[in-house]
């Protein structure tokens, strides 16, 4: 179990020594720590757990090992919280999207690069991507479908008021 908060940090959890409805006990159950500078807004974890990416409140996307509990890369560029963060299903790119109304793309193929960014009509909120398609949810309820594929907008959806 992972866990991010305004407390700038994350937290990893062992679940091994608890039966699965017992409450996590901080004091034992507590794996490592990982610090931040600022508040932690969003995270994932790669498909074989053996990395994470936390978004923070300033504007960084760090990439951290689960194996060695340090920074692999820190991602800069984003002005204002980063709200999303997502790994590719291989782990070689990211999207993150903010407060900033930017969405971004890094390859990891390129040293962690920022291959793409664009910038919509609203802060954003969440996203959901599955290597291909992106769905990215705005602040005044608007829902954009990226094909990430072919980097071009599918879809703009007024879906909330």
């Amino acid at each position: 179990v992972v866990s991010g908060s305004w407390d700038c940090c994350v937290r990893l959890w062992t679940t091994h020594s608890c039966p699965p409805t017992a409450p996590i006990r901080p004091a034992t159950d507590l794996v490592t720590q990982l610090e931040h500078d600022s508040r932690v807004t969003c995270l994932d974890i790669n498909r074989r757990n053996t990395q994470l990416v936390s978004g923070t409140e300033d504007g960084d996307v760090v990439v951290w090992s689960l194996v060695s509990y340090t920074i692999i890369q820190t991602l800069q560029g984003h002005e204002g919280a980063v709200n999303g963060v997502k790994l590719s299903p291989d782990a070689k790119q990211l999207v993150s999207c903010g407060d900033d109304r930017t969405f971004r793309l890094f390859d990891f193929n390129c040293g962690g690069m920022q291959t793409f960014c664009k910038e919509l009509d609203q802060s954003l909120k969440c996203l959901v991507w599955n290597g291909k398609e992106l769905l990215l949810g705005g602040c005044q309820g608007s829902v954009y479908i990226w094909d990430m594929v072919r980097v071009t907008q599918m879809k703009h959806v007024q879906a909330h008021q």
